[in-house]
């Protein structure tokens, strides 16, 4: 009996990854999302592959979001696109590469749109230091100074912003990285920043 239970569990796993196999070689996106529901709807409903489940489900979940940001940022004519024209399509990419467009492309948008970086976090299940290392580093790309610090301020000194010195949070994200990331990108931050920046991380 444990013998067939086996057998049966392990047929049952097999069909699944071939199912999933097969959604991931679809040719088109409507075609992959169609096959990936099919899949959650049949072979994943086994009880044994709950946790396997649980990340096709999310995975599905990225896809289908990345296609809904992927139309609008299509009609999108602003000068942001512009300056930092799209190299590749959003779709298929990773969690936290998503985070990172939407980081550059949507950082202003409400916390209410699908597109904004808090709901990508949410949506991926990421952390905030993630959140913030990943706004950091576009807005250093558009040098975005003030929003920069207030990524790294605490919310109580933010009426201070600019008077009080060596408040950055360097538990957010470590200095090192972010002074290795104002090099690479050839960055000129004002002084006065590069100062308590120096202040938090001696040289």
């Amino acid at each position: 009996m444990t013998t067939m239970c086996a057998l049966v569990h392990w047929t049952t796993t097999e069909a699944a990854m071939i199912e999933f196999n097969v959604a991931m070689e679809a040719k088109t996106v409507t075609q992959k999302v169609f096959l990936l529901k099919k899949a959650l709807g049949s072979t994943f409903l086994d009880p044994n592959l709950q946790m396997e489940r649980e990340q096709v489900r999310k995975y599905l979940d990225l896809v289908e979001r990345q296609t809904q940001i992927e139309a609008a940022d299509s009609q999108d004519k602003s000068k942001l696109f512009t300056d930092y024209p799209k190299n590749a399509s959003l779709i298929g990419q990773p969690a936290i590469h998503t985070l990172y467009y939407s980081c550059l492309y949507h950082h202003d948008d409400p916390t209410t749109s699908q597109a904004s970086p808090q709901a990508i976090k949410d949506l991926c299940h990421l952390n905030d230091k993630q959140l913030t290392w990943m706004s950091i580093q576009t807005l250093v790309k558009q040098n975005r100074w003030l929003d920069i610090e207030k990524a790294l301020c605490p919310r109580s000194l933010l009426p201070n912003l600019g008077k009080t010195s060596g408040y950055l949070k360097a538990n957010v994200v470590p200095m090192i990285h972010l002074l290795r990331l104002l090099h690479l990108d050839n960055a000129q931050p004002p002084k006065d920043l590069v100062c308590r920046l120096c202040e938090l991380f001696p040289m």
